[in-house]
């Protein structure tokens, strides 16, 4: 989707195309920066499809929450990368947010317990993957 910016020619009487804008980034040009030009991301069974906003396992719907689905999301677009506990706090709340907060790992149990124990590897010290980037750092 691209919009273009017109500027009527006065000597002509017509509309000249100058420059083309770029719309408001979107969810596709997100996921295309990312290396995802599909709406659906998936590690193993899991299934989130961005546009819809829909959570599967082997096909079956799982309801998460708002703060759920923003952080497996997240996880989803950064697979194969170790995600730091603060970089998702980043993401997923305002500035003022209290980082000590244990509610990442809250989130984190919460996904597990819906989704299976192995989808979300913890990296001890570095923190959360879905895949295990460097086997040996798996806690």
């Amino acid at each position: 989707m691209r919009t273009l910016l017109l500027l009527a020619s006065p000597l002509l009487g017509l509309a000249t195309p100058v420059v083309p804008v770029a719309a408001e980034p979107g969810r596709e040009l997100i996921r295309r920066a990312s290396g995802n030009s599909s709406s659906e991301l998936t590690a193993g069974d899991v299934r989130l499809d961005t546009r819809s906003g829909r959570v599967t396992l082997n096909g079956e719907p799982v309801k998460l929450t708002a703060q759920e689905y923003k952080l497996l999301s997240y996880l989803l677009h950064h697979k194969g990368k170790v995600v730091s506990r603060t970089e998702l706090i980043e993401h997923i709340y305002d500035q003022d947010f209290d980082r000590d907060s244990n509610t990442i790992e809250v989130f984190v149990t919460r996904i597990r317990k819906k989704l299976g124990a192995d989808v979300i590897t913890t990296i001890r010290g570095l923190g959360y993957s879905l895949d295990d980037p460097a086997g040996p750092l798996r806690a």
